[in-house]
């Protein structure tokens, strides 16, 4: 993977702590469509390779992220517990629960959900959703971290993560089909 910053630049002030264009990082995804009876929901297996050598104290994954047209501009929250989707700020920011990202009509939409979330330690964070109002554009994402004082191990940092699309109602459905699945086990 390439580092966000090459050597030398910088990012609101901050200086890249990198000494390569490219890391010795590795990504790698498996992608599946359909889960089960679920036909409208996108499999991801996400994978990040930490090579060893290295002294990290903390590690932040963005498994995913969906960026959408502006359309997409109605915010919701999948609470599992009532199987309900509830309105959502635009943030920006990440919060504990699925995020969806529907059209005003219902008759599009886009849900992310985990059954890896909430990292240990990070328990009110994971589902991110951001406005870029300049770009016309929407975006969700789910969110890993680690934190370990002693350095985090390097291997493989696996995520699973599902995305239902649809109408909001498939989208809805699919999520709480896939939150009680995973209740389950």
């Amino acid at each position: 993977m390439a580092f966000w910053l090459a050597p030398g630049e910088k990012s609101f002030g901050r200086a890249a702590l990198n000494r390569s264009v490219l890391s010795k990082h590795q990504v790698s995804k498996r992608v599946r469509i359909g889960y089960k009876k679920l036909a409208n929901v996108i499999e991801y297996e996400v994978s990040f390779r930490v090579p060893s050598g290295e002294r990290h104290t903390f590690a932040q994954f963005e498994a995913l992220t969906g960026y959408m047209p502006e359309e997409f501009g109605k915010f919701m929250t999948f609470r599992a517990e009532t199987g309900k989707l509830e309105a959502l700020s635009d943030g920006p920011g990440e919060q504990e629960f699925p995020v969806v990202l529907g059209n005003e009509g219902g008759t599009h939409a886009m849900g992310i959900f985990s059954p890896d979330q909430p990292s240990p330690g990070y328990e009110t964070v994971g589902y991110g959703r951001f406005r870029h109002v300049a770009e016309k554009a929407v975006k969700w994402n789910c969110v890993f971290r680690t934190r370990n004082a002693k350095g985090i191990a390097p291997g493989d940092y696996r995520y699973r993560i599902f995305v239902a699309v649809g109408t909001t109602e498939d989208v809805r459905q699919s999520l709480a089909a896939l939150a009680a699945d995973f209740a389950k086990r």
